[in-house]
């Protein structure tokens, strides 16, 4: 066995291992990162979800009070309120072609 080739053989066996773990530090590194991305997001989308629930229901709600207050029962009573009369008859005034109005 040649001596002087031993020390090498070691230092390139040590080089080998110090790179194999820097490339595992590395991956596991990627891969936690990947993991709490994908947790940050999933959680970010439950609470969008719940959000647009919410928001469906309500604007369900407001739908429904907007029918309600736009009834024809809900514009008699306020005409009611307002104190306005009945019309009983109409009378449409009529002008002639040539005519003009004058202050």
């Amino acid at each position: 066995m040649n001596v002087s080739a031993y020390p090498y053989k070691i230092v390139n066996q040590k080089l080998w291992l110090l790179l194999g773990f820097i490339f595992l530090m590395i991956t596991a590194s990627i891969f936690f990162w990947q993991n709490s991305q994908v947790i940050s997001k999933t959680y970010q989308l439950q609470y969008l979800q719940e959000r647009l629930t919410g928001l469906k229901k309500e604007n369900q709600s407001l739908e429904t009070s907007a029918i309600n207050e736009n009834s024809l029962a809900s514009l008699e009573e306020l005409v009611m309120n307002l104190g306005l009369e009945k019309v009983q008859s109409i009378i449409f005034i009529q002008s002639l072609e040539n005519s003009v109005v004058a202050r």
